[in-house]
């Protein structure tokens, strides 16, 4: 009941009015990710509350994609539910982390804390138990440690079991 309220509460915020359609779909998947926790059960509802209702399970877990937006985002659960992975082949690692830094404002993780990991790359603790790391979009490369890119992203979301 929690999770539904928020996502419903951020779908009427000011920061999602304010965001370009690829960052609105960016945005919609970090929600429905971070909502998730680690609750499989929750996965579905969560995606389709924003109209993300398809679906490939595959053999690193089930990808949730919206409609005619398959080829610029999609979110990759894990089959565990303790990994959420977003990527956008639209949305730079810049603008990704401005979206989701203005959305989580409106959320119970609004005192997130940014710091970095090993490689340099962003990583944002919601809480106790979830954290956010910002990479390039890695889909078809081989450079794990990308964690700035000006037209790709890719957001971690990880869930403590």
């Amino acid at each position: 009941m929690i999770r539904t309220s928020l996502l419903l509460t951020l779908l009427a915020s000011p920061a999602f009015s304010q965001n370009t359609d690829v960052q609105q779909r960016a945005v919609e998947a970090y929600v429905a990710c971070v909502a998730i926790k680690g609750d499989l059960a929750m996965a579905a509802p969560n995606f389709a509350l924003y109209g993300w209702t398809d679906r490939e399970d595959t053999g690193a877990g089930t990808r949730f994609t919206k409609p005619d937006w398959a080829e610029t985002t999609s979110a990759l659960l894990s089959p565990d539910g303790l990994t959420c992975d977003v990527e956008s082949t639209k949305v730079g690692t810049e603008a990704a982390l401005a979206v989701l830094t203005d959305a989580l404002r409106f959320t119970e993780f609004a005192g997130f804390v940014v710091t970095t990991d090993a490689e340099g790359c962003t990583v944002l603790q919601l809480d106790a138990t979830t954290t956010a790391t910002l990479t390039a979009a890695l889909t078809g490369s081989n450079d794990p440690a990308a964690c700035a890119s000006p037209t790709t992203s890719a957001i971690l979301f990880t869930f403590a079991p």
